[in-house]
C-alpha cells in the first residue's frame, strides 16, 4: 500500500515552515498528518501513543514524543523537534536510550516536521543504527522512497523488508555524503590516490599534498561541470523537454499572473503519470485562463479564475479564486486560497484529462 497524499501534505506543511513553530506546534501542525500519512489513526491513543512512557532515562521514566503501538507493543518510536531546529547526532541520544529499552521497536525516527531520519537496527539487533537508513525533507520527496516507506506503514509492515533494503540505503546514503565531502574537500587519502595516477615518481609529502589539493578540487568540479552540461545538451534534443513558454499561448492584451503560471506547472505535474505533459498547453483570456489538451478549446481539462498575483505574506492568491475542473461538461468548481490547493485535486484532474483526451 502506498503512502497517500504526500503532495497534499507537502503543501500543508509548507505554509509552517517559515513560522518558527514551537515543538508542541510543530508536532501538531506538522509532524502528526506525516503518521497519517502512513496509515496510523492518530486519533487512537491506542494506536498512536503521544507522551509514550519510557523507562530509559537516567533519572527513572521518560516520555517518547509519539509511539506507534501494534499489539500493545510499541514498534515505532518517533522524536520531535520543533521545525527549526537542526536535527543533528547529539538529538539521537534520546531516542537511542529509548530505543534499546523497547525490544519491539524496530524503527525510530527524529524529526523536525521537515527533515525525517529514520533509524533502524540492522547492523545489530536492538540498537539503533548511528547512521539512518532513510533521510528526506518532505518539502523536497523524492517520489521514488515510497516503496521503502510503505514497509513502514500500517497496512504494508514489513520489518524483514525494512532491513533488506535499509542496508543497501544506509550504505549508499553514507557514499553519497563521502562523495559530496571529497568534492568540497578532498581528504589526503583522495589526493594521494590521484597524484599516484597522475604524477608517477612525485614523492607525496606534506608540501606536494599542498599544492595538488586544489588541482584535485578543480578538476573535480570541471568534470563535474562538463558532464551536466553533456546531460543537458543531450536533453535538448528529447521530444519531452518542450519549454513551458513554447506551451503558453501569448494573447495580447492579456497579462499572465504568476499563480496561474505556477498553477499550469502543478496541473502538468500532477498529470505528468496520466498524459503527456508536452500535450499540455495554457490559454490565457480575459475572465478566467484555460487549461487545454493539444490546445484544443474542445479539451479543456480545467480553467482557473481570479488567479491574481501573488507576493510573499499575501492571505491568498486572490479574492474568489478557484478552478473549475471538467469533469463533466459543466465543470466542477473548487476554491482556491493557494496554488498548492491543487494538488489534493489530482484524481479530478486526471479523471477531466482522461475524459477529454477521448475527444476529436
Amino acid at each position: 500500500m502506498e503512502i497517500l497524499h504526500i503532495e497534499e501534505i507537502a503543501a500543508k506543511i509548507r505554509r509552517y515552515a517559515s513560522k518558527n513553530l514551537n515543538e508542541e506546534q510543530t508536532k501538531h501542525a506538522m509532524i502528526l498528518p506525516f503518521i497519517g500519512a502512513l496509515g496510523y489513526d492518530i486519533h487512537d491513543p491506542f494506536e498512536v501513543s503521544a507522551e509514550f512512557v519510557s523507562d530509559a532515562g537516567k533519572k527513572g521514566r521518560e516520555k517518547i514524543d509519539y509511539a506507534i503501538i501494534q499489539d500493545n507493543k510499541p514498534i515505532i518510536l518517533i522524536e520531535c523537534k520543533a521545525c527549526d531546529v537542526r536535527l543533528d547526532k547529539d538529538k539521537c541520544a534520546q531516542l537511542r536510550r529509548y530505543f534499546a529499552a523497547h525490544t519491539s521497536a524496530h524503527i525510530g525516527i527524529l524529526t523536525n516536521g521537515i527533515q525525517y531520519n529514520i533509524y533502524s537496527d540492522i547492523r545489530e539487533k536492538n540498537i539503533m543504527d548511528d547512521e539512518p537508513f532513510i533521510e528526506f525533507d518532505i518539502l523536497n520527496f523524492d517520489s521514488q522512497l515510497i516503496p521503502h516507506l510503505n514497509h513502514i506503514t500500517k497496512h504494508g509492515w514489513n520489518i524483514e523488508e525494512v532491513s533488506n533494503a535499509g542496508a543497501r540505503l544506509q550504505i549508499f546514503s553514507i557514499i553519497q555524503r563521502l562523495i559530496g565531502d571529497e568534492i568540497k574537500k578532498p581528504s589526503d587519502d583522495f589526493v594521494r590516490f590521484f597524484i599516484a595516477r597522475s604524477a608517477g615518481g612525485v614523492r607525496i609529502t606534506a608540501n606536494a599534498l599542498t599544492y595538488y589539493r586544489p588541482i584535485v578540487t578543480d578538476a573535480l568540479n570541471s568534470y563535474l561541470d562538463n558532464y551536466m552540461n553533456r546531460r543537458l545538451e543531450l536533453s535538448k534534443v528529447q521530444p519531452r523537454t518542450k519549454s513551458l513558454s513554447a506551451n503558453i499561448a501569448d494573447t495580447e492584451g492579456i497579462f499572465t499572473t504568476n499563480t496561474e503560471t505556477w498553477a499550469y506547472v502543478t496541473v502538468r505535474t500532477l498529470l505528468h503519470d496520466t498524459i503527456d505533459v508536452a500535450r499540455i498547453y495554457m490559454r490565457d483570456q480575459k475572465t478566467y485562463c484555460g487549461i487545454l489538451l493539444d490546445n484544443n478549446n474542445r479539451k479543456t481539462i480545467c480553467r482557473l479564475h481570479n488567479f491574481g498575483t501573488w507576493n510573499e505574506g499575501d492571505p491568498n492568491i486572490g479574492q474568489n479564486a478557484h478552478i473549475v475542473i471538467f469533469i463533466t461538461d459543466s465543470g466542477e468548481k473548487f476554491p482556491i486560497q493557494y496554488v498548492e490547493d491543487i494538488y489534493p485535486l489530482k484524481d479530478k484532474l486526471t479523471a477531466a484529462a482522461k475524459r477529454v483526451d477521448g475527444k476529436k
